[in-house]
């Protein structure tokens, strides 16, 4: 289970901590050249099984155990850590009596873990143990890019195009992603076509079609097309708006307060220590976080059912934005996107009291907080309150209405016109059949996809690529704020940067 990396002492620490086994059965396997001492790399094996037992118990199967290699820079700052508290007679090599105290802060430091009490407040065992866990996962979009002409898709939704290819006769060409494509569309239009049809029967076989009013028909027709214009014209203009805001003031607001948090956190923390870089780490991926519930809660993921919303928490645990003990926290919680702002303001001001930062921002990080739970519970609010469903239903009506009757006296117009011998009439009656009931159909067809902008139609906001740029937007913020070059040991800070950003990447 432990994997190929994992050596034969694993199985005896394994025993150690389920109490099967006593501290010596350790410290035989460990201490290999049986001098009586456990030098530092012998250190650095032990507190690698550590952590590997650790990840390997509380993740899914599939996980992938970090090697030791990737995991040196963490391991030589913890080892430094505890030989300055284990090694007392201060010789850089731990003997059989200063084991002793190794054990017990293993032993301590898995319960803490096994409890859910992590220590943040300075460098250890479980926090490492916590951030290799449940690390926000770098999201990759080569796989899941795609191009159709110059239209760009992540994950199946338009991510950008260039509009001069539609201005000339590319409209009748680029058709995907466009209403042009919508089945439904030509469905409609097909059902249309057989009134149409059933139209110019009945003024072919049980009407004298010569006898119409073909002025008088084409007028009460231009008539109802002003009167279906402006609400139609009206209901995409209220359709558009809600929909720019939600973009706009709703996403964009929540990504702005997770890009200002980030700003602020590195023009504070230069030094990346280790609790600096965990500080930024859990920032981050709580703004994630929220991002990605507002999402999960307009497309009615959540449905109080238990087998079904245990695949959706354990969705978000596997990307890394959750641990087991949030998401007993969360589950109990109604408006979950707006709640973790709440997670991520009483986390900075506990990080202000144990020093990690200065203890006066609290003002400025709450001003942040707020503003992204105003976007967060913007965000929510217009997929909550629709507009009245008295005015939907008389738009979409009178719509249906409008192409029911254009079809039924387009198609006598052009049985009168074929009997009088008007064909340009019936060239003009055909077109505009086509034409209107197109047009009217596809505002109806793309105002019903915009009202939910947070769905996975091909409109809809794309939310893998947001997450992406959210991440390397907010990671070159924490990069460059430890690397300031008008600073004389610029280069010395670089190098360290680099080392631990490689171990604990942000994104």
């Amino acid at each position: 289970m432990l994997g190929k990396d994992i050596d034969d002492f694993g199985p005896g620490l394994a025993d150690f901590l389920s109490g099967e086994a006593d501290l010596q059965k350790i410290w035989n396997t460990i201490d290999r050249n049986g001098d009586g001492y456990i030098d530092s790399r012998e250190f650095d094996r032990l507190l690698y099984m550590c952590l590997a037992i650790w990840v390997a118990s509380n993740s899914g199967d599939d996980v992938v155990i970090p090697k030791e290699k990737d995991l040196q820079v963490q391991i030589g700052n913890l080892r430094s850590v505890l030989m300055e508290q284990m090694d007392t007679s201060g010789d850089g090599k731990i003997d059989r009596t200063e084991f002793e105290k190794i054990g017990e802060y293993i032993l301590m430091q898995f319960t803490k873990m096994e409890e859910g009490n992590i220590e943040h407040n300075g460098l250890n065992l479980s926090s490492i143990a916590q951030e290799l866990c449940f690390e926000v996962k770098a999201i990759s979009l080569l796989e899941d890019e795609t191009h159709v002409g110059t239209t760009r898709y992540i994950a199946g939704q338009i991510v950008d195009y260039k509009a001069d290819d539609f201005v000339m006769w590319g409209a009748f060409i680029r058709l995907h992603g466009t209403v042009l494509k919508s089945f439904d569309l030509w469905k409609k239009i097909a059902q249309l076509g057989v009134l149409l049809i059933i139209g110019y029967a009945i003024a072919k076989w049980a009407a004298d079609a010569t006898q119409f009013d073909i002025d008088g028909l084409r007028s009460f027709m231009e008539g109802l097309d002003a009167l279906l214009a402006f609400f139609a014209g009206l209901y995409l203009d209220q359709i558009l708006n809600r929909w720019w805001t939600m973009r706009s003031e709703g996403i964009s607001g929540v990504v702005n307060a997770v890009t200002d948090l980030s700003l602020a956190l590195a023009g504070l923390l230069h030094d990346n220590k280790p609790e600096q870089v965990q500080l930024k780490n859990i920032i981050l991926r709580y703004g994630l976080l929220t991002h990605a519930l507002i999402y999960a809660e307009a497309q009615e993921k959540f449905q109080n059912k238990p087998q079904h919303d245990r695949l959706v928490w354990e969705d978000f645990e596997n990307k890394g934005l959750l641990d087991y003990k949030e998401t007993a926290v969360l589950k109990k919680i109604r408006r979950k996107p707006e709640a973790v702002w709440g997670w991520i303001l009483s986390y900075l001001q506990a990080a202000m009291q144990e020093g990690i930062l200065p203890d006066d921002r609290l003002e400025h990080f709450t001003e942040i907080c707020r503003a992204g739970r105003r976007a967060s519970g913007l965000t929510m609010l217009h997929i909550r309150c629709q507009l009245p469903l008295p005015y939907v239903h008389l738009i979409c009506i009178v719509v249906n209405l409008y192409q029911t009757i254009l079809a039924f006296t387009s198609g006598m117009i052009i049985c009168a016109a074929e009997e009088t011998d008007l064909p340009q009439e019936i060239i003009l009656q055909v077109a505009r059949f086509f034409l209107y009931c197109i047009i009217y159909q596809g505002i109806l067809e793309t105002a019903e996809k915009m009202t939910n902008p947070l769905g996975e139609d091909d409109i809809d906001f794309p939310q893998l690529f947001i997450q992406w740029s959210l991440q390397k937007e907010c990671k070159a913020l924490f990069d460059l704020g430890v690397q300031m070059p008008w600073e004389k040991n610029h280069q010395k800070k670089v190098a360290a940067a680099e080392d631990l950003t490689e171990e604990v990447p942000v994104e």
